[in-house]
């Protein structure tokens, strides 16, 4: 099973971030082969970022996602493609995933912000 944890680096020691279409990338823990990999989603576009980051992570065949802010849309692509997503919490990615797999994170049963929640807006 493959496991995405929002963060702000690319390896398992990065500090968890919030954001899900804005965050610098999702480290991605692989439980079968007990590998990290990385799923880069920094975009500079102003509206849709987390409803591509939703497809990629869909795409790579990630079936557990935690995180923390995810809008509406992108929520949807990951319900309807049967990607469970749970509340992410403060530390590291590896301490995400040990509290995890220890049944220690909240489920998420629908979006957290509303649409475009991460969009900048002109003046800011």
């Amino acid at each position: 099973m493959k496991i995405a944890v929002s963060a702000s680096g690319w390896h398992p020691a990065a500090a968890v971030v919030p954001q899900f279409g804005r965050c610098a990338g999702f480290v991605v823990y692989d439980t079968d082969d007990r590998a990290y990999s990385t799923v880069m989603t920094a975009s500079r576009r102003r509206v849709g970022a987390g409803l591509r980051v939703a497809h990629a992570l869909v795409n790579n065949g990630v079936e557990v996602v935690i995180t923390g802010n995810i809008g509406p849309h992108a929520f949807n692509v990951l319900r309807t493609a049967g990607v469970r997503c749970y509340l992410t919490m403060n530390g590291t990615v590896k301490d995400c995933l040990a509290a995890y797999e220890t049944g220690q994170l909240k489920e998420i049963n629908a979006a957290t912000v509303p649409q475009y929640a991460g969009v900048v807006k002109a003046g800011r």
